[in-house]
């Protein structure tokens, strides 16, 4: 290759890599179809494919994906990226398949990845993607199975991270914190909160909910519309993050209701909630009477709400 064009690839290689930390899949998505248009090369299909797909474009992700597993690729990332494409596009059948054989191409080359022309750490982090494609099937158990295999090749904290998504989701809530309290400490403070609502699951106070195998993105951007704020709680690490605050004494009483109008917007889950904070006795007054006014405010009918009120 030319070293002009080598030396354009690398330049562009950074900046893509860059903006997929950051999350700019737009930008992204731009810098890999140039580097695509210089060097057709499966890791930069795999680069834009993902992309696309974080930015909610499965169906793009797919076009670009697809030629590499036509040939066979040995990819576990591109096979664990096709799987959760196929999940999203409605593939269920060959969304499982893709997944096993993400997991089948991983196991083949762990050993010597060096014959694929892999360094052995860089080969080590597809336990990441594979597991939260199974993750994005909803195979929890299949997560936690898969971490029991492949602990010993484990080199970031995400691994750990999952394997507590996965707990939680499977009922084990306080085995979910006891991971989670490993890794906090190493980048991943948000786990902080993950480990005070898992321990409020367990007690009952918090009804169950799913988490997602992605962390929450309140910590990305700037401040945040009344409208999109709701609409991110929807997602499960997120609203981790406000149900700490709302159950922390030092959270602003002000602050309170509205956190938990937001909460009750969740659905039946919502109801479910807030009904719990209100027949727990150990909670204090403060939270009680937060909850009562965010139904009432809401217009939502709850036997003795206005008793409640009326009493307070």
């Amino acid at each position: 290759m030319d070293q002009h064009i080598a030396a354009i690839l690398a330049q562009l290689d950074e900046l893509g890599k860059e903006q997929l930390q950051k999350g700019e899949w737009e930008a992204a998505v731009q810098t890999f179809r140039k580097m695509l248009e210089l060097d057709d090369h499966p890791v930069v299909r795999n680069n834009l494919a993902t992309a696309f797909y974080n930015n909610g474009k499965p169906q793009e992700a797919w076009e670009f994906l697809e030629p590499e597993l036509e040939k066979g690729v040995i990819s576990p990332f591109a096979w664990a990226l096709a799987s959760m494409i196929a999940q999203d596009l409605g593939w269920g059948s060959k969304a499982q398949e893709y997944l096993q054989q993400a997991i089948y191409c991983f196991d083949s080359g762990v050993h010597n990845p060096r014959q694929l022309g892999f360094e052995p750490a860089a080969w080590r982090e597809y336990t990441v993607i594979i597991k939260r494609a199974a993750g994005h099937l909803g195979e929890d158990r299949l997560v936690v199975d898969l971490h029991k295999k492949w602990e010993r090749y484990y080199q970031t904290p995400e691994d750990v991270f999952q394997a507590g998504v996965a707990l939680f989701n499977l009922d084990y809530p306080l085995r979910a914190a006891e991971l989670w309290a490993r890794i906090k400490g190493r980048g991943w403070d948000f786990l902080e909160a993950y480990i005070t609502v898992a321990e409020l699951v367990d007690q009952g106070v918090v009804p169950r909910f799913t988490l997602p195998y992605a962390a929450p993105d309140f910590l990305r951007g700037g401040r945040l519309s009344e409208e999109l704020f709701t609409e991110k709680v929807s997602q499960g690490g997120n609203r981790v993050l406000l149900l700490a605050q709302v159950f922390d004494p030092l959270f602003p009483p002000a602050a309170l209701q509205p956190a938990l109008a937001i909460l009750v917007g969740c659905g039946e889950w919502g109801l479910d909630l807030v009904r719990s904070i209100l027949e727990n006795s150990s909670l204090s007054k403060r939270i009680k009477l937060a909850a009562a006014y965010a139904l009432r405010d809401l217009g939502v009918a709850k036997p003795g709400i206005e008793e409640y009120l009326e009493d307070e």
